[in-house]
């Protein structure tokens, strides 16, 4: 019988010798009888441990871009937060991801809350490497007053500048007509988000 402040809270018939159970933070006082007379009891406490931290977020960088310290939302007040590096060593401080160089890179994390503990937490971060885009109608020669299509490979969306000269056809294909010598630019955004 688990008793809190003179209250009942569970009762149990046990033949095994071992009980495994789940209780709120407080104090009880466990009774163990055993016919007919037999009779001792127990108090213990079991303290809020809080919670058990959540995963790591994976994050995905691009060649260049500013990086910052990685992060992990700490469970609680006073929690503490331990960076390991791919070997397993103890960092001194939350790592910062090279983006210098186009790369996987790889960490865990361990974060400790009141009496919880949690698990080596992987986290991956990917730096893309930018995208090269590739002008594809490249013409040899042109005339005043042609029109060319633009066309180019390299990523998933295209910017074209000087945006006016440039002028969009039926089905949203973008042109430019030769007036003056000019020249075109583009710019590509991959996937990732890469530019």
């Amino acid at each position: 019988t688990i008793r809190q402040g003179g209250k009942m809270v569970k009762t149990y018939t046990d033949t095994t010798g071992i009980i495994t159970d789940s209780l709120p933070p407080g104090t009880y006082t466990a009774i163990a009888s055993s016919a007919p007379l037999c009779t001792t009891g127990i108090t213990f406490s079991i303290a809020d441990s809080g919670t058990l931290p959540v995963t790591a977020p994976n994050q995905s960088l691009c060649v260049g871009q500013p990086s910052a310290p990685l992060y992990i939302e700490p469970a609680g007040n006073n929690a503490t937060i331990v960076w390991f590096d791919g070997q397993g060593n103890i960092l001194e401080q939350a790592p910062t991801p090279n983006t210098s160089v186009a790369g996987t890179y790889n960490w865990t994390v361990v974060q400790t809350y009141r009496a919880c503990t949690s698990e080596r937490i992987p986290v991956t971060v990917t730096v893309h490497p930018l995208p090269v885009p590739q002008i594809l109608n490249v013409p040899q020669s042109v005339c005043f007053g042609d029109t060319m299509l633009l066309e180019a490979t390299g990523g998933t969306s295209y910017s074209w500048s000087p945006t006016d000269i440039l002028f969009a056809g039926k089905n949203g294909e973008l042109y430019t007509r030769i007036t003056i010598p000019v020249t075109v630019t583009v710019v590509a955004t991959d996937e990732y988000n890469c530019v």
